[in-house]
């Protein structure tokens, strides 16, 4: 029987096919935790504002961890005692869409086929000082008790921080004994707890503000203790959003800060009014124009036995990410064509060679 309608009949098999999606690409992500240590950082963010002029730094940190208990804490080195204030958590999200890339739509074509084969945990409270270690400060904010710490002895602070519920493992004290002999201040933190209830209280970040001859970001870490595998081949991201009156640099010791820089650029008056505001610095003297530049690093472990120091690049042009492209693909299935018009052909063939036939009589 000859088949009359080729085209009807290829169309109607391309319309019962196409409606079928490509398999998605198979991805696989490997999360493991460290079964020595209850406690790990898996993405860390900062912010830096330098007055050059009053040599002023406010230092905001927040850090992801991955704990199997909530009662942990951390320690902050700074040159000079500092003054501690709650900030707003959203200003990390807002730095992030102000540097975040353009992103731009696009249509596209597919043809493919479709078959296819420092951490430590905290359980008491803070005790008295010894002679070797003076507490200069100590204030609750941002859900964290903090206690301003100075120290003759590196043993002695991490004796101190034992006895005060801190697991400070023997490690620490090669970890804190190049800031004790510069006389450095060490902030302790630990996660408070409601009074009422005992559980631990939701924490916001704090900004430290403090003294200090050249912008800094602590980026030396304690040994991992020799049995440790925590963080060991693992990427961990560290971001820094750095503000100043210009661009700057990161040097750890005399090399060059491994992190790259994928944006950079100055901060227009509403803008940098509503940093000043989110951060509580409206007291500030400085009406120097601010420039923010952004810095990532995915170093783990980090290398060098230094702090990151900040200084103004010889580079001051503006640095704009790429586009960020969102591809709207329309995928045809080029084996299903493929076919089609091989069953197109098949049945023009199948008509023309019945039309010849001589008509039975």
């Amino acid at each position: 029987m000859p088949v009359r309608y080729p085209l009807l009949a290829f169309a109607l098999l391309l319309t019962a096919l196409l409606p079928m999606q490509p398999p998605p690409a198979e991805g696989c992500a490997a999360v493991w935790r460290g079964s020595d240590s209850p406690v790990a950082i898996a993405e860390e963010s900062a912010i830096i504002v330098w007055d050059p002029v009053e040599k002023m730094q406010h230092f905001i940190r927040w850090a992801a961890f991955e704990a199997k208990s909530p009662d942990f804490g951390f320690l902050v080195p700074t040159p000079t005692q500092p003054v501690l204030a709650e900030v707003a958590e959203s200003i990390f999200s807002t730095l992030e869409k102000w540097t975040e890339p353009k992103v731009v739509s696009r249509t596209e074509w597919s043809f493919q086929p479709m078959m296819c084969p420092l951490t430590m945990t905290m359980s008491a409270r803070l005790g008295p000082s010894n002679a070797a270690v003076q507490v200069l400060h100590r204030q609750t904010v941002g859900g964290l008790d903090a206690a301003v710490l100075e120290a003759d002895d590196a043993e002695a602070l991490r004796l101190w921080l034992e006895k005060n519920g801190y697991n400070a493992r023997p490690e620490l004290s090669g970890w804190l004994a190049p800031y004790l002999a510069n006389r450095w201040k060490i902030t302790a933190f630990k996660i408070a707890q409601d009074p009422n209830t005992g559980q631990a209280v939701k924490t916001s970040p704090v900004r430290m503000s403090f003294h200090t001859e050249k912008p800094f970001f602590p980026y030396r870490e304690p040994e991992a203790p020799k049995d440790s595998t925590v963080n060991i081949g693992r990427p961990r991201l560290l971001r820094v959003f750095f503000v100043s009156d210009q661009r700057v640099q990161g040097m750890v010791g005399a090399s060059p800060w491994a992190a790259r820089s994928p944006w950079s650029n100055s901060l227009d008056e509403n803008r940098r009014s509503q940093l000043i505001t989110s951060l509580d610095m409206e007291d500030s003297k400085s009406s120097a124009p601010m420039r923010l530049t952004v810095f990532e690093d995915w170093s783990s472990p980090r290398a060098g036995g230094d702090e990151v120091y900040f200084t103004p690049s010889r580079d001051q042009s503006n640095i704009v990410p790429p586009d960020r492209v969102l591809r709207n693909t329309i995928w045809i299935p080029i084996d299903i064509v493929v076919i089609g018009v091989i069953f197109a052909i098949l049945v023009t063939i199948l008509i023309r060679k019945n039309r010849k036939e001589p008509r039975m009589k």
